[in-house]
């Protein structure tokens, strides 16, 4: 995928110091969780800049990237990549795909429910990685940044609430090892996988 010199605005947002720590820590850990990519249909959900999405491309996924913002995806564009324009907050369809890809996104949005309920009906494996708080809240989110809500109203989960709607909507909760950073250690962030592929479901448990 092709590097593009980012405007002000979205390098501050997308290179700075921390998110490219957890990035980091994103990636090492998707490459321990040995997923077989390869020909994989894929949504990368809140893609932002496309960062995952040209990770997801390198191992051979075929990956459809939406993001709610057009200054994402004009950046998007100018790396190869033909990105989706879509507030991720409203209700849609989304036709069948292997995987939804979903990292760092629901906790931006006003209502992940009504995300994940889109997604349960035509896509049988989600993996998940999101901010947590002990008990779920709503956060105002400025929306002139262009890594935060768009509607300047974020629901932040609690791991509790993840688990009965992921539950709910895909029957099978898997919890894997988490990344190595400190929000993962510190119970500020999880990776989470759900599925209602019994057979996946029984790998990852065995």
């Amino acid at each position: 995928m092709k590097n593009v010199e980012l405007p002000e605005r979205l390098a501050k947002a997308f290179r700075n110091e921390h998110y490219l720590a957890i990035n980091k820590a994103r990636m090492d850990h998707l490459e321990s969780l040995a997923i077989d990519w390869k020909g994989k249909n894929v949504l990368d959900l809140g893609a932002g800049i496309g960062d995952f999405s040209g990770w997801l491309i390198e191992k051979g996924a075929q990956v459809m990237s939406f993001d709610g913002r057009e200054e994402n995806c004009e950046i998007m564009r100018a790396r190869g990549l033909k990105p989706y324009c879509l507030n991720l907050d409203g209700l849609m369809r989304f036709e069948h795909h292997d995987i939804a890809f979903c990292y760092g996104l629901i906790y931006h949005l006003e209502s992940p429910w009504k995300l994940l309920r889109c997604l349960a009906g035509s896509i049988p494996i989600l993996l998940l990685e999101t901010r947590i708080v002990p008990s779920c809240k709503v956060e105002h989110e400025p929306e002139e940044d262009p890594s935060q809500s768009i509607t300047g109203k974020a629901f932040i989960p609690s791991k509790e609430w993840l688990d009965g709607a992921l539950a709910v909507l895909w029957g099978g909760v898997l919890i894997p090892p988490q990344p190595n950073h400190p929000e993962y250690r510190n119970g500020q962030r999880i990776v989470m996988m759900a599925t209602n592929e019994e057979e996946l479901c029984r790998s990852y448990r065995s």
